[in-house]
């Protein structure tokens, strides 16, 4: 037995469908979708923000906002026609399962924005869902403010852990509170597979602590020196 979500309506002759781009992807905790979800109606700020990215074209395309509730399996696509409220409105059954296939075919200045908003709502996502994260991290400056603000608390925070360890004793293993460092920086990694893979992948790059080993335990990083292993080879990481 399959189940999902549908909108049926009663004796209708055929099935009106619409092509329509999604512009954006709008986040909203799981009780803001539930309430949105049963007042289309009212007016909504992020629909009135976002009035310019909504609109029909002559040959009758939708675009429209897509609008995502954190632990919700579904989302509703919005097209206000510049007003307030979801003059129409979608039903769009699966959309975890529809970002993941089609996040990377957002229009480039929103895309990281979107996959952001993704990543902090559905944080069981994973680095292999979100190939583009760590490049878009390192080395290519983002079209979207919000991503590029990201970008630069993630740097700093990995200065700041290299920093810290560095202070510590030569030799001596020490661990990091992530939860702490976190806080300084107004970011949670914590609980996000992908931000938690790309951090990682950070500090493996910092050649200051080459000489260290380093897992991740509940809330905290460990580094610990790495054992000398002469038959083996150095160790990579990974």
């Amino acid at each position: 037995m399959l189940r999902t979500n549908a909108v049926f309506k009663y004796k209708e002759a055929d099935l009106e469908q619409r092509v329509c781009v999604v512009e954006k992807v709008i986040p909203l905790s799981g009780p803001e979708y539930d309430a949105f979800s049963r007042n289309l109606l009212r007016d909504h700020a992020f629909i009135r923000d976002h009035a310019d990215l909504m609109y029909r074209d002559p040959d009758g395309t939708m675009h429209c906002l897509l609008v995502t509730g954190e632990n919700r399996q579904d989302g509703i696509l919005v097209q206000s026609s510049g007003y307030d409220y979801a003059r129409y409105a979608a039903l769009l059954p699966n959309t975890q399962d529809w970002l993941r296939a089609h996040v990377q075919d957002l229009d480039p200045s929103l895309r990281e924005e979107s996959l952001l908003s993704y990543l902090f709502c559905h944080p069981d996502v994973t680095q292999a869902d979100t190939p583009n994260m760590e490049a878009t991290v390192h080395n290519q400056p983002s079209h979207s403010p919000a991503m590029n603000d990201l970008c630069d608390r993630l740097n700093r925070m990995v200065d700041d852990i290299t920093y810290a360890v560095g202070r510590t004793e030569q030799g001596q293993p020490v661990a990091i509170d992530l939860q702490d460092v976190e806080q300084d920086y107004g970011i949670q990694v914590l609980g996000s597979a992908a931000l938690c893979h790309t951090v990682h992948a950070m500090l493996c790059e910092r050649p200051e602590l080459a000489g260290l080993d380093f897992e991740w335990n509940k809330n905290e990083i460990i580094f610990t020196p790495m054992e000398p292993d002469i038959e083996s080879g150095p160790m990579l990481c990974m």
